[in-house]
């Protein structure tokens, strides 16, 4: 994730941000294949599209991603977009698995619906709403570069908004919270906000993994502390290991220092979690 995210979000003139925007979107087909899926694609998205047109999707994480799934697991997929995490998690936990598929914005709700259709996913929940600490609604802050940065914090730059509904994971199950396997959480600064309303969701799931992005300048724009946020997930008991796209392998971190480095958009790690 960090590459490609670095890329995207690295600040550029803004004729080259045209200049290849203009050019993937001229290329781009509706849909393009994916590990044995067929992903419908969000026809404004030069980012994402351009790496999975490339093959360069993420192959590390992904890889790393089916390796903790097996069959009969719950998984979210929180931050879905066009649903590539969702379709490798529907596969790999087969029929008697669940997975609940989140995503808020609508031009990628959409293509995440038909992508669940087209690939006839029936183990899936497709939710639009965004995971948060609190049951309300809120502005998503839409990118108009790249379709998986769109944001619960307001960015440096103006940008138009979107209204969402939130929910805390907690709320959502009701009176019956069931244990979940597998988390993937990437939501652009918002995974203190999200961690905060899923509390009983992972006190009840003792084998919980978690693979989640972490953006120190994301999470202060959201209002959450990255020090703290840390701890807290240490405090649940999961040990923290740091995902090396580049290296291709998991390193254990001593000490969270190289993550809590001082806050640019620029600056993006990915990391693995487990009890």
């Amino acid at each position: 994730m960090r590459t490609l995210r670095w890329f995207a979000q690295a600040r550029k003139p803004l004729w080259l941000r045209l200049i290849l925007r203009r050019f993937v979107l001229l290329i781009l087909p509706k849909t393009i294949p994916f590990r044995g899926y067929q992903l419908v694609v969000n026809q404004e998205d030069h980012v994402i599209g351009s790496a999975l047109l490339r093959g360069r999707y993420e192959p590390y994480g992904t890889k790393l991603f089916l390796e903790n799934l097996s069959p009969g697991m719950k998984v979210i997929d929180c931050g879905a977009n066009i649903g590539i995490y969702t379709c490798l998690a529907s596969g790999a936990v087969g029929p008697e698995g669940k997975v609940y598929s989140i995503e808020p914005e609508p031009r990628n709700f959409a293509c995440l619906t038909e992508t669940i259709r087209v690939n006839q996913l029936a183990n899936v929940q497709p939710e639009r709403m965004a995971l948060s600490d609190r049951d309300a609604e809120a502005e998503l802050y839409l990118s108009d570069m790249n379709m998986g940065d769109h944001r619960l914090g307001q960015a440096d730059e103006k940008r138009q908004s979107v209204r969402i509904s939130t929910r805390r994971l907690d709320s959502y199950w009701g009176h019956a919270i069931p244990e979940i396997d597998v988390l993937k959480m990437d939501v652009q600064g918002a995974e203190g906000l999200a961690l905060k309303g899923m509390t009983q969701t992972i006190l009840k799931s003792k084998k919980l993994k978690i693979f989640m992005e972490f953006w120190p300048y994301g999470l202060s724009r959201c209002g959450t502390n990255p020090k703290e946020l840390l701890e807290e997930l240490v405090a649940l008991g999961f040990s923290i290991q740091l995902i090396d796209q580049d290296r291709e392998t998991l390193r254990v971190l001593h000490g969270f220092e190289e993550l809590l480095v001082a806050p640019s958009e620029e600056t993006i790690f990915d990391l693995f979690l487990e009890r």
